[in-house]
């Protein structure tokens, strides 16, 4: 996870998502159904704002994804079980993920919200791929939250992220620029940046050894 900033919403957000959402919210019956009516897909401007605001990236892996949604960060369940079903056309509740970390998350409200997250309380080691969570950064109130969201979501070294970070470490191998990389995965850039600039001396050999394998690849295929 990275830090996101949040923004506005997209002018007519209130006419075309809010308002018409709340209008169909007036019918009980429909507080009653599986999943509201999607307005904020159905107005298009609202889910290309979405994605905007999250730079096309996944709030909880932090990665490029071609495959993203909209998600509710408060579930229409935890919605229609707290009253507030009013949420579902917020723009505050709006967030843009993976749908398999949508369906993973569920109606869990114990997750990290990506809107407070800082970017330094993680990492990834390049040498196993795992995500590295400085647990002495983050506040406590928000440190259960954060190990929630990484046990649930598996972001330590599931398989969904592991296969990100072979693909951004790829990309490297063959000469990729770190600002494309960074502009697909910020953690991924990050760490290599740190690896790259780092004295050989201070570093375990195992590093010391991947980093001479990944600069040779990388300038030789530039």
């Amino acid at each position: 996870m990275i830090k996101v900033q949040q923004r506005d919403p997209p002018e007519g957000f209130k006419l075309n998502v809010q308002d018409a959402g709340d209008r169909w919210l007036t019918n009980t019956i429909n507080r009653d159904k599986p999943r509201p009516q999607d307005y904020w897909n159905t107005w298009r401007p609202c889910r290309d704002a979405v994605e905007t605001m999250f730079e096309s990236r996944c709030g909880y892996c932090a990665t490029w994804i071609p495959e993203g949604q909209v998600e509710h960060f408060i579930s229409w369940k935890a919605c229609k079980d707290s009253g507030k079903h009013e949420l579902a056309y917020q723009w505050d509740n709006y967030r843009w993920s993976l749908p398999q970390f949508n369906m993973s998350k569920g109606a869990c409200e114990d997750i990290a919200d990506p809107f407070e997250i800082e970017d330094e309380w993680f990492d990834v080691d390049l040498f196993t791929l795992e995500l590295v969570v400085h647990a002495a950064k983050i506040p406590t109130d928000v440190l259960q939250r954060v190990n929630t969201t990484v046990h649930r979501l598996r972001l330590k070294d599931g398989p969904i992220v592991r296969k990100r970070r072979e693909l951004m470490l790829e990309l490297f191998r063959n000469g990729t620029r770190l600002p494309m990389i960074e502009r697909l995965s910020p953690l991924m850039a990050r760490a290599l940046k740190k690896l790259v600039e780092a004295d050989p001396a201070a570093l375990q050999p195992n590093y010391v050894r991947l980093r001479a394998a990944l600069l040779a690849d990388h300038s030789s295929r530039r």
